[in-house]
């Protein structure tokens, strides 16, 4: 795991793991995770992706890691960034 994402992950709190998910909360909002993920992606290009539910951006990391972020989730309102690729596990952060 990148150093930047072992920070995030660390400084979250965990709210549900499964076989192929951790979910995790964090203080903060859409402000908060979109300055965390601009951190993750660093100097990487960043793809934006228009949904029905609202605009997502993307970055694909090392070792084919991909990482997302969000103003919404299937709690609306709660802003997420999304990480896949973690092993067989995505990473969900909430924040609150």
């Amino acid at each position: 795991m990148c150093p930047v994402i072992s920070r995030i992950v660390s400084g979250s709190y965990a709210l549900k793991e499964t076989k192929t998910l951790i979910q995790l909360e964090r203080r903060g909002g859409l402000a908060e995770a979109n300055r965390i993920f601009d951190d993750i992606a660093g100097a990487r290009p960043i793809f934006t992706i228009q949904t029905p539910k609202g605009v997502v951006r993307a970055v694909e990391l090392e070792n084919g890691m991909k990482a997302s972020v969000r103003g919404f989730s299937s709690q609306p309102s709660r802003p997420t960034i999304q990480i896949e690729g973690f092993g067989s596990k995505t990473i969900k952060i909430r924040f609150a």
